[in-house]
């Protein structure tokens, strides 16, 4: 009776895990083509072109980790024991397509595509549930990987696993780097001897803060993860529940500082303008 039904609710949902990943894939190859098209066709400016490009790749990085973690969540939820990793997995693939689709947003609102009322308050709160979403992976991922709240877990995908993330890890420990000199590059600017109590500055602050938590997360992460996959078979598994926690414990502080960001943000772009 109900077990047949969970397990048959649990088959299900793994299959529309793994059709939306391969959905999110084929959308994605589509859109960098299409990218790269309106590049040709538009003739815009060098500049123009180096933003898009940008954006493309950042929207494709997206989909790639939204690809993996919606494969991953397909090998573990329903298991025995793999709760956590199941709730890390899923929190973390609705990030990653949350994150894709306001990448692409974002693009077509330079394109001036986007007409709505309000846009950038609409294109705030989208990253605000991002970002949610990403601090509840992290919080699990605090529960999980730290020796001191570390709990059992069963068999999940053993040596697959590792591999997987400590490709994550490397693409976003570079991609972390280059937010992080973005985010000083601006301070300057926004933070202005004139204008050094302003929200954008505050804002910009909370920038700085999470784009270095979020590159020292990835950095810990690739040298755990990428110590397991290096690791070989046969031999003790080598422990990095060390390196695992101080990434887990830099991603809490990171989405906090990204959430306190976006509030900043929502409370400046939607505020009701005075009338002209």
């Amino acid at each position: 009776g109900s077990s047949y039904f969970a397990l048959a609710l649990r088959s299900r949902a793994t299959q529309s895990l793994f059709c939306l990943g391969v959905y999110v894939c084929t959308k994605m190859r589509t859109f960098a083509w299409l990218s790269m098209l309106g590049l040709v066709a538009a003739g815009p400016s060098m500049h123009e072109q180096g933003k898009c490009l940008v954006d493309s790749g950042e929207a494709v990085s997206d989909a790639t980790d939204a690809a993996l973690f919606i494969w991953a969540a397909s090998k573990r939820c329903g298991k025995v024991g793999m709760q956590v990793k199941c709730s890390i997995d899923m929190s973390s693939a609705i990030k990653s397509v949350n994150s894709m689709i306001n990448v692409i947003l974002k693009a077509v609102d330079k394109c001036d595509g986007l007409h709505t009322a309000n846009k950038e308050c609409g294109l705030q709160a989208g990253k605000l549930t991002e970002h949610l979403a990403a601090l509840s992976a992290a919080a699990a991922q605090v529960y999980q990987k730290c020796p001191a709240a570390a709990v059992p877990n069963g068999a999940g995908m053993g040596p697959l696993a590792a591999p997987v993330m400590c490709t994550v890890d490397l693409k976003n420990t570079a991609k972390g780097l280059f937010k992080s000199v973005k985010a000083l590059r601006k301070n300057p600017k926004k933070c202005h001897h004139h204008t050094d109590r302003s929200r954008k500055c505050v804002s910009n602050v909370f920038d700085i803060m999470a784009s270095f938590a979020g590159f020292g997360q990835y950095l810990a992460g690739a040298v755990g993860q990428c110590k397991r996959a290096a690791a070989k078979p046969g031999v003790q598994q080598i422990d990095t529940r060390k390196s695992l926690c101080a990434q887990s414990a830099a991603s809490v502080l990171e989405y906090l500082m990204k959430i306190s960001q976006d509030g900043v943000e929502l409370a400046r772009k939607c505020e009701k303008k005075p009338p002209a």
